[in-house]
C-alpha cells in the first residue's frame, strides 16, 4: 500500500477537498485496482455529501475486494443503520 498517498486523500477529505481526494483517489485505482481501500475514501465522501445510498454503494464494493476489511465493515454498518458514530479511517 502506498501509505504517503492515502494519508494526502485522508488530509484532502478531512480538509473537505474533494477535487484533490478525487484526483488522488483515481492515482490509488491506478496503482492498487485490487484494493479496497480507493471505494472506502470514496463511500466517506458520499457520505460527508450526504448521499448515503451512494456511500453504501462503494462500502460493498470495497467489501467485494475485501471482505474481511474492518474499517469498511464498521462504516458500513454505521451509515445503515444511521449511526452518529465517527467515520473511521484506519
Amino acid at each position: 500500500m502506498n501509505e504517503e498517498l492515502m494519508n494526502s486523500i485522508k488530509e484532502s477529505i478531512k480538509a473537505y477537498d474533494y477535487e484533490t481526494a478525487y484526483d488522488y483517489i483515481a492515482r490509488l485505482f491506478t496503482q492498487e485496482p485490487n484494493s479496497s481501500k480507493p471505494h472506502l475514501y470514496l463511500g466517506i465522501i458520499s457520505e460527508l455529501k450526504k448521499d448515503r445510498a451512494e456511500a453504501m454503494r462503494h462500502f460493498r464494493a470495497a467489501l467485494a475486494l475485501d471482505g474481511t476489511d474492518q474499517v469498511v465493515l464498521y462504516n458500513l454498518y454505521r451509515v445503515g443503520d444511521g449511526s452518529k458514530t465517527p467515520i473511521r479511517f484506519e
